[in-house]
């Protein structure tokens, strides 16, 4: 085992803390897989394979989230 296995656990279990996830899925995919990703802490962003048009509402849905997120982990 390697000698600083613990710190470099420490470090990455304290980085995830730090990350935003997000999960792109089409509105129609199976209810199965929005039931594991709803699991995981990400953000799941909803599009259309049909209404191709509200794709930009979706972007600016991303874009939002993340720079609320910047701001909540700013220290200034």
């Amino acid at each position: 085992m390697w000698k600083s296995s613990t710190k470099v656990r420490k470090f990455f279990f304290a980085s995830i803390v730090f990350v935003l996830g997000f999960y792109m899925r089409f509105e129609d995919d199976s209810v199965e897989s929005a039931k594991i990703v709803k699991q995981w802490n990400v953000k799941i962003i909803s599009i259309s394979k049909n209404k191709r048009h509200q794709d930009r509402a979706a972007a600016l849905e991303v874009w939002d989230k993340l720079e609320e997120f910047m701001r909540s982990r700013s220290h200034g």
